[in-house]
């Protein structure tokens, strides 16, 4: 019993330092909430309240099928344009193919920085 004391027990070292890390603590609390929100890109009529999102802060997760399975067309003009006007308010537009057909876009707002294969762009 003592060797398995002496490998739990806590050290007076280890007390000490786990007290200077409670006092250095970083103090993660904002003024203002980030909202994730799932979105539906039906036709290109969407893009402004998309882009508006974005404006207000929040993070959409933008699911394309629904436009890309009627207009492919007016998919691709109605991404140009989020992208454009995400890239001119220094936000991203990002693709993630998962299982479905459509990837789903991912759109940030400016203090949002997304990591791509050990790179962030901005």
């Amino acid at each position: 019993m003592g060797v398995l004391k002496k490998i739990f027990s806590r050290r007076e070292d280890e007390a000490r330092i786990e007290e200077e890390r409670e006092d250095s603590a970083i103090d993660l609390t904002y003024d203002a909430v980030v909202v994730i929100k799932p979105m539906k890109l039906r036709d290109i009529t969407d893009v402004d309240s998309i882009v508006e999102e974005v404006r207000n802060g929040n993070i959409l997760l933008i699911d394309i099928a629904p436009l890309a399975e009627r207009n492919p067309e007016e998919l691709q003009s109605a991404v140009k344009q989020i992208k454009t006007l995400l890239s001119t308010m220094g936000g991203e537009l990002v693709a993630h193919q998962h299982k479905s057909d459509y990837p789903i876009l991912l759109a940030t707002p400016s203090f949002v920085k997304v990591w791509r294969s050990g790179r962030t762009r901005g």
